[in-house]
This record gives C-alpha cells, structure tokens and sequence, in this order.
C-alpha cells in the first residue's frame, strides 16, 4: 500500500532563485512551494533528491504582508507557474533581486534601473509545451507537477491563451478515444492574433479512424493540427496540404509578422510590444544608424529598426528563421532596410568557420549600435572581439538569463562599455522567469 506524504510544519527562512521557501528539517534543506520568508508553513513532504527535500505549502500560519490568494485552484501542485501566492509588487521586488544578484556577483552596478514592465497577469501564454499522460481510464494534458515529471491534473489554465485553455477537456476526451493514447507524450501549442495550432507528438502510427477523430476536432475548434512523429523536420499537416503560417501584429510600427507554429516567437504579445519599444528607445534616434541585430530570429525587433529609419542586418543560426525573417521583411515592404544572413554566432573560427566569417563581414559595414537577443546560453564566446569593433556605441542587449546577461555584460565591460541602464520585463508573470533589457555605452560617450 502506498504510504501518504509526510506533513510537516516548517519556518520558511528565506526563498530560492525559484521562487521556493527555504527551510530546515534536522538541518537538512527543504524547498517549500506557496511558503513566504516568515511564515510558518505546513507542508507536504514530496520527494529527496540529493540531500535535499521538496514539498507543497498546504496550510500558512501565520500569512505574509506580501501574501495573496492564489486565482488557480492547481496550484501549487501543478508547477506551471510558481509564484502564484505572491502579490504582483512583491514578485517584481523579487525579480528585480534576481537580476540585482547577479549583476553584482560579476561586479556589474548600473547607473540607472528602468522601472519594471508588467502587463497582463493572466491568460498570456501563447506558447507551451503541454504534458501527455493515460492513466488507466483517464487523460491528463497540462503542465508538469511541482517537483515531478507527472502531469498535473487540470481541466482549465488560467495562465495560458484562454483558446488553448479552452480545448484541455475536448483533448482529453479525444486523446481517450484513439487508438494509441499511450503514444502522445506531448503536445505544443502555438498561437498567432488570430490562429491556433497544436503540435501533437506522437511514438506510434494513427489509425484512419484517429485521423477522422482529429479531423473533426480541427474542424469544430478551427485549429490546425499537425502531427510530429521524430523531430521538427517530420512535421506534416492532419489535412496534407501546406503547413499554415500564424500572424501577429506590433500595431505601434505597422509591422505583420508571420511565423511557422515550431518557430520562437516571445509567449507574451502585449509585454513584447512593450519590450520592442523600451529597446529601440534605448538606441535613441536611428535615423542613419547601422544596426546589426545578433540571435535576430523572425525579425522581432529588426524590422521596427529599419521601420524607424535605421539600416538593419540581421544574423540567426537557423536557416528556417532567416527565411522568415526575410519574408517578414517582404511583407512589411522593408526588404530594402534589412537584410537577414544566416551565421552561426558561436562559431569560434575552427573546422566550421561560415558562421564566425559571417559576422566579420558584417562587422565590416560600421554598426553603430549592436542588438543582442540570444538563447538562455548568452552570446557566446565572439562577443569580446565583436565589441572590439570601434564605430559601435550602444550595445541593447535583451536577455532571458539573468546570470549570462551578468556574465556577458562583465565582458562588454572589460571592452570599454559600462552599464548605463537596466530594467525588468515581466514576460512570465507568476513564475521565477524574468526579461532583462540593459543599455551598454562606450565609455568615451
């Protein structure tokens, strides 16, 4: 017989990089979810994992002043989103100490904060990736348990797009119903302004009637399903025609985007817009600027540039990104303003050495101001000899990792920028994620 969670009450002494209380059992750490620096917590006992132990708050004694009633019914056993618990005030206070931290664990000090951007708190979420599970006679489809690889069990979520949120039970009757319910272990979603895609993988052929099922499931939610039997290059549509491109719109710059439902695009459309325009204003009057946009995926932040007057190159590791970015810029009329090349920007100049040849050649057309938007890795190790180039000025670096922006940024330093000014973007609201925006000058401006 399978024995209950251990309770326990625990003084929570402080929070973890997650989000997590800290606590103590016989001095060994314990990360409580929905506990408060303060509070004395009961919580449910979950799992060890070298040395330490994990646990669910179920009950608060003593409730902290930055304390508020969860709006999700799943939390905290679903682990979608962490901070649940916490008033938004106090989640930016927490993630601007993120931030904070990590700058000065590379001595990095700033010579201005922006205040922190948020924007919608909930229903924000137009890209996920969505568990899978069958157990005995019933679906799950959702986000992972708190400290688990189970899949919590939800009927609704209020973090994503309401549209996703919506199709969570008709998938799960669906899922039920086909041949191989054990063979779906995950399914994205992808949201534009308007269309809704689903990703659904799967380890196992479908029979002709699972094809009808999902056929007549498209249809009634009007969502596009395709289906991915390995990796992103099997992807094929349920109706075998051509794979649909999704759209969003940045309306402030007259600017249409489209992009393929497996491509990156940021999860949260109106905190992005806002983000667009606090970097562009960071690179003040771009009139006459050449501007390289590094990691610059479909275009996001290139294309406002070129629409502002700037000339713009954009470089991105994946072929199917440039392409794209390219498109964009044909569909926005601004294929003469920016020019989109495709380089591996951490080619360090070895065996493979197009993408690091790329960059030096661009290099070559004189950017006055460098746009950085890499993956939660950093830059990369061209970033020193990139800022050796002497006409850049400004350096607008967006970033997802508050450790690599620090870790980048003491570089940028060490190359004669300082830190002029940082800011928080709350692109996750409710979970330990964080957008960082930061200005680095030449010193001699």
């Amino acid at each position: 017989m399978k024995k209950s969670p251990i309770e326990q009450d625990f003084l929570v002494e402080s929070l973890d990089k997650s989000g997590n209380g800290v606590g103590f059992l016989a001095d060994k750490k314990v990360l409580i979810r929905n506990a408060l620096a303060g509070e004395v917590a009961t919580a449910r006992l979950l799992k060890r994992k070298r040395g330490i132990r994990f646990a669910d708050g179920i009950r608060i004694q003593n409730p902290a002043a930055n304390r508020r009633d969860s709006s999700c019914k799943s939390f905290p056993r679903c682990g979608g989103c962490g901070l649940h618990h916490m008033t938004t005030s106090f989640q930016m206070e927490f993630k601007k100490k993120l931030l904070a931290d990590a700058l000065k664990s590379f001595g990095l000090t700033p010579d201005h904060w922006m205040e922190s951007v948020v924007a919608c708190r909930l229903g924000y979420r137009r890209k996920a990736r969505l568990g899978v599970r069958h157990v005995g006679s019933e679906v799950l489809v959702g986000f992972r348990e708190s400290f688990s690889n189970r899949v919590a069990r939800i009927g609704e979520c209020l973090t994503l797009d309401p549209r996703v949120s919506m199709l969570i039970k008709p998938l799960k009757l669906l899922i039920a119903e086909v041949s191989i319910p054990n063979q779906i272990p995950q399914i994205e979603v992808a949201c534009g302004d308007e269309e809704l895609s689903l990703i659904v993988r799967h380890l196992a052929n479908w029979s002709g009637e699972d094809l009808v099922r999902w056929k007549e499931f498209s249809d009634t939610f009007n969502v596009e399903v395709l289906f991915q039997s390995e990796g992103y290059d099997s992807l094929v549509r349920l109706s075998d025609e051509k794979i649909s491109r999704l759209k969003y719109k940045l309306i402030e710059y007259g600017l249409s985007f489209e992009f393929y439902p497996q491509q990156f695009t940021q999860v949260n459309a109106l905190l992005n817009q806002d983000l667009v325009r606090s970097a562009l204003a960071l690179m003040g009057d771009l009139r006459n600027q050449v501007v390289v946009d590094l990691f610059c995926g479909i275009g996001n932040f290139s294309l406002p540039i070129a629409r502002s007057g700037g000339k713009v190159i954009g470089l991105e590791m994946e072929q199917s990104a440039v392409e794209m970015a390219r498109s964009n810029a044909r569909l926005n009329g601004l294929e003469d303003f920016a020019r989109f090349e495709v380089a591996d920007l951490y080619d360090q100049g070895g065996q493979n050495a197009a993408g690091y040849t790329q960059l030096a050649e661009v290099m070559q057309e004189n950017p006055t101001s460098i746009l950085l938007d890499p993956p939660r890795s950093g830059a990369g190790t061209n970033l020193a000899s990139i800022c050796k180039k002497e006409s850049i000025e400004r350096i607008v670096y967006v970033s997802c990792n508050p450790e690599t922006f620090a870790s980048d940024g003491a570089i940028l330093i060490e190359s004669g920028f300082r830190l002029n000014r940082v800011g928080v973007f709350d692109m996750f609201p409710n979970t330990s994620h964080l957008e960082t925006l930061g200005l680095f000058v030449k010193e001699c401006l």
